[in-house]
Protein backbone atom coordinates (compact mmCIF):
# COMPACT_ATOMS: atom_id res chain seq x y z
CA UNK A 1 0.00 0.00 0.00
CA UNK A 2 1.30 3.42 -0.81
CA UNK A 3 1.48 5.76 1.72
CA UNK A 4 3.06 9.18 0.13
CA UNK A 5 0.24 10.63 -1.95
CA UNK A 6 1.18 13.45 -4.68
CA UNK A 7 -0.56 15.89 -6.18
CA UNK A 8 -0.04 13.62 -9.86
CA UNK A 9 -2.11 10.60 -7.82
CA UNK A 10 -4.65 13.25 -6.53
CA UNK A 11 -5.49 14.43 -9.80
CA UNK A 12 -6.13 10.86 -11.20
CA UNK A 13 -8.22 10.03 -8.93
CA UNK A 14 -10.07 13.41 -9.58
CA UNK A 15 -9.85 12.94 -13.22
CA UNK A 16 -10.96 8.92 -12.31
CA UNK A 17 -14.15 10.47 -10.45
CA UNK A 18 -14.98 12.99 -13.34
CA UNK A 19 -15.73 10.16 -15.51
CA UNK A 20 -16.71 7.45 -12.83
CA UNK A 21 -19.18 9.48 -10.51
CA UNK A 22 -22.12 7.99 -11.87
CA UNK A 23 -20.90 4.06 -10.69
CA UNK A 24 -22.78 3.57 -7.51
CA UNK A 25 -20.18 1.74 -6.10
CA UNK A 26 -18.03 4.45 -6.55
CA UNK A 27 -16.49 5.67 -2.67
CA UNK A 28 -13.65 7.25 -0.78
CA UNK A 29 -13.26 3.26 0.07
CA UNK A 30 -13.38 1.40 -3.30
CA UNK A 31 -10.77 4.38 -4.94
CA UNK A 32 -8.74 3.60 -1.82
CA UNK A 33 -9.12 -0.13 -2.68
CA UNK A 34 -8.38 0.36 -6.72
CA UNK A 35 -5.49 2.49 -6.42
CA UNK A 36 -3.71 0.97 -3.87
CA UNK A 37 -3.75 3.55 -1.06
CA UNK A 38 -4.05 3.93 2.38
CA UNK A 39 -7.82 5.40 3.32
CA UNK A 40 -7.62 7.88 5.81
CA UNK A 41 -4.37 9.18 4.05
CA UNK A 42 -6.53 9.64 0.86
CA UNK A 43 -9.32 11.54 2.75
CA UNK A 44 -7.33 14.17 4.21
CA UNK A 45 -4.84 14.69 1.29
CA UNK A 46 -7.86 14.89 -1.10
CA UNK A 47 -10.06 17.44 1.08
CA UNK A 48 -6.74 19.40 1.44
CA UNK A 49 -6.19 19.57 -2.06
CA UNK A 50 -9.50 19.76 -3.77
CA UNK A 51 -11.25 21.57 -0.58
CA UNK A 52 -13.92 18.55 -0.05
CA UNK A 53 -14.32 15.06 0.77
CA UNK A 54 -14.63 12.88 -2.27
CA UNK A 55 -17.76 11.70 -1.64
CA UNK A 56 -19.07 15.12 -1.15
CA UNK A 57 -17.67 15.86 -4.42
CA UNK A 58 -19.39 12.47 -6.02
CA UNK A 59 -22.45 13.95 -4.69
CA UNK A 60 -22.20 17.15 -5.76
CA UNK A 61 -21.56 16.07 -9.47
CA UNK A 62 -24.10 13.91 -9.35
CA UNK A 63 -26.66 16.72 -8.53
CA UNK A 64 -25.45 19.11 -11.11
CA UNK A 65 -25.86 16.30 -14.02
CA UNK A 66 -28.87 15.59 -12.12
CA UNK A 67 -29.97 19.14 -12.58
CA UNK A 68 -29.67 19.00 -16.07
CA UNK A 69 -31.50 15.49 -16.65
CA UNK A 70 -34.24 17.04 -14.73
CA UNK A 71 -35.01 19.75 -17.70
CA UNK A 72 -35.60 17.01 -19.96
CA UNK A 73 -39.40 16.04 -19.26
CA UNK A 74 -39.13 12.79 -21.29
CA UNK A 75 -36.66 11.59 -18.26
CA UNK A 76 -37.91 9.90 -14.97
CA UNK A 77 -36.90 10.12 -11.69
CA UNK A 78 -36.18 6.43 -11.96
CA UNK A 79 -33.96 6.63 -15.44
CA UNK A 80 -32.08 9.98 -13.30
CA UNK A 81 -31.40 8.59 -10.14
CA UNK A 82 -30.58 4.93 -11.35
CA UNK A 83 -28.67 6.44 -14.09
CA UNK A 84 -26.46 8.59 -12.01
CA UNK A 85 -25.67 5.90 -9.50
CA UNK A 86 -27.94 7.10 -6.71
CA UNK A 87 -28.64 4.08 -4.92
CA UNK A 88 -32.40 4.28 -4.08
CA UNK A 89 -34.68 6.92 -5.24
CA UNK A 90 -35.17 8.30 -1.60
CA UNK A 91 -31.77 8.99 -1.63
CA UNK A 92 -32.22 10.83 -4.57
CA UNK A 93 -34.88 12.64 -3.21
CA UNK A 94 -32.41 13.88 -0.36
Amino acid sequence: MKKYLDNKILCFIKDFIDISYCDNKLCTKELSRKFDLNYKNLITKFKEVYGEPINKMVNRLRIEKAKEWLKKEYLSINFISEGLGFNSRTNFYF
